[in-house]
């Protein structure tokens, strides 16, 4: 699960902050978004199958999938900070 931006998670942070729940330091957002691309190609790389969802919207939207082949396909349409993350991780 992903969102387009970090824009968007700093906003969504922000909502809730406004209805009463918890901040989180934009350094730390910014850092963790980082952290979990970086991470991702291990992941799927240990992984049989996977599925990865954008939920920028009102709906996840579906953006990729491992196949049991092997295979990752991502959409073009992805966010770019992951497919650089996934072109970076293939090399």
């Amino acid at each position: 699960m992903i969102v387009r931006d970090t824009a968007l998670q700093l906003e969504r942070i922000a909502f809730r902050v406004a209805k009463g729940g918890h901040d989180v330091p934009t350094d730390k957002v910014i850092a963790r978004r980082a952290r979990s691309l970086a991470q991702l190609p291990w992941f799927l790389d240990h992984a049989d199958l996977a599925d990865i969802f954008d939920n920028s919207g009102a709906r996840p939207k579906h953006i990729g999938r491992k196949l049991a082949d092997g295979t990752v396909i991502i959409d073009p349409s992805a966010p770019k900070d992951l497919i650089a993350s996934l072109s970076a991780g293939a090399d």
